[in-house]
């Protein structure tokens, strides 16, 4: 098959794929009122739906990258997918609790599988000098999904059909499912019996890589933070009804889609450096703006205290996220794309649970509840809106320093060993 035509199958099946994982971390959070609200649990309880998923995806994430690598990236995304499918039907269907979380921990398990299948998958279809505009064109269509799961999670509570946020991910694995029929399977290439090649140097000793990890750590909690606190700050605190909720985002998911594919050319000319720090510094400036003007009292505060923060933040995310992945993936060897793709997910996994822990407790410390029926006054949420924002605002302050010391401003970055080619099956 042309290698162009593989190329933009595998991208659009890597997009398609990782975008079922953001439409669902990013619906939850517009839909989680109404979902609470029909399980009758409280506040700090409904935090249980959203790590229920969370948690096996972390913990699975390097199992699913060996077995990316071993046994075939293709075959590790395909078997996620049907996973998370079903899983997905099953979370629609549930009618109590422990039903829920016991389907949302399944879906965890396929979602490590398709994190790690289909960044490996994009990454082995394309060659290192262009892997950032890959790289940063797959993030940018992800982050579409970012604008999609608040829009769809708002629209679905509003109109009471919070189960439709499961079914909509059938369709999309079908799709991704028909596109993967067109990638070449790719795997570690299986040595010789009698002279096996020393393995590849795990990912994580070169130093460029480890300085990416750390930054990418702190900017995803603070990323995962933000997505779960203003949802709930602007419909409990502030009076938005979850879909104008939504929409509020959308200036913030828009420049994150926008910066995305100027980041990624950016850094294949001038390195991830420039990019990763001056993206930071965005974000960080927006959420200082967001501090100094807080949460208001409605709709009619909207432009004048949430508008521009949550642009800049927006574009400053979108800025830094494709840098941190493609030094990720230039850091490893051709035998190693699975463990480097379970790698830099492990980071944004972990980061979503510490921001599940860490934005969670701000929240809760300050007393602030956002299940029905309650109409609690916007004075209750603003000291917590603040507080969040600041943890935040140091989150991305201190990720750009250490993008500042240890990213390169050259690129790609070169791998420390040279693998053999890769096994292509069809």
């Amino acid at each position: 098959m042309n290698a162009t035509r593989v190329q933009v199958a595998a991208l659009v099946a890597a997009t398609v794929a990782t975008s079922m994982t953001f439409i669902d971390a990013t619906a939850m959070g517009l839909a989680l009122p109404a979902i609470a609200t029909a399980m009758n649990v409280s506040s700090s309880q409904s935090l249980w739906i959203v790590a229920a998923s969370a948690i096996p995806l972390a913990v699975l994430l390097i199992p699913a990258g060996v077995l990316a690598d071993r046994l075939g990236r293709r075959k590790t995304l395909v078997t996620g997918l049907v996973l998370f499918a079903i899983a997905s039907m099953a979370c629609a269907m549930a009618t109590d609790m422990i039903w829920l979380i016991s389907s949302r921990v399944m879906q965890g398990v396929g979602g490590a599988m398709i994190v790690v299948g289909s960044l490996a998958v994009l990454t082995a279809a394309h060659p290192p000098d262009r892997r950032g505009r890959a790289i940063g064109a797959w993030s940018a269509a992800c982050a579409a999904a970012l604008v999609t799961g608040p829009l769809l999670g708002g629209a679905m509570a509003q109109a009471g059909l919070w189960r439709g946020i499961f079914i909509v991910q059938l369709p999309l694995a079908m799709i991704t499912l028909l596109y993967l029929r067109r990638v070449p399977e790719t795997k570690r290439p299986s040595p010789p019996v009698a002279a096996a090649p020393p393995a590849p140097a795990p990912v994580w000793r070169n130093a460029v890589v480890r300085g990416a990890l750390a930054s990418a750590l702190l900017i995803y909690t603070a990323v995962y933070g933000l997505l779960l606190v203003m949802p709930l700050a602007l419909i409990a605190g502030s009076g938005y009804r979850p879909d104008h909720a939504a929409v509020a985002q959308l200036p913030m998911l828009l420049l994150l889609v926008a910066a995305c594919p100027i980041a990624g050319r950016w850094m294949d000319r001038r390195g991830p450096r420039p990019p990763a720090c001056i993206g930071c510094l965005l974000a960080a400036s927006g959420l200082v703006c967001l501090i100094v003007g807080g949460l208001g009292t409605g709709i009619s505060d909207y432009a004048a205290r949430l508008l521009g923060p949550l642009t800049l933040v927006g574009a400053g995310m979108g800025l830094t996220i494709v840098p941190l992945s493609a030094t990720v993936m230039n850091g490893a060897d051709a035998a190693s794309l699975g463990a480097a793709a379970a790698i830099n997910a492990l980071v944004a996994r972990v980061a979503a649970l510490l921001a599940v822990g860490v934005f969670g407790g701000v929240l809760v410390s300050y007393g602030v509840v956002w299940t029905a029926p309650q109409t609690p006054e916007p004075a209750d949420w603003d000291p917590a809106f603040r507080a969040a924002m600041a943890v935040a605002a140091l989150l991305c302050a201190s990720a750009s320093a250490l993008a500042a010391h240890h990213l390169p401003t050259t690129s790609p970055v070169k791998p420390a060993r040279t693998a053999p080619p890769l096994e292509a099956q069809p």
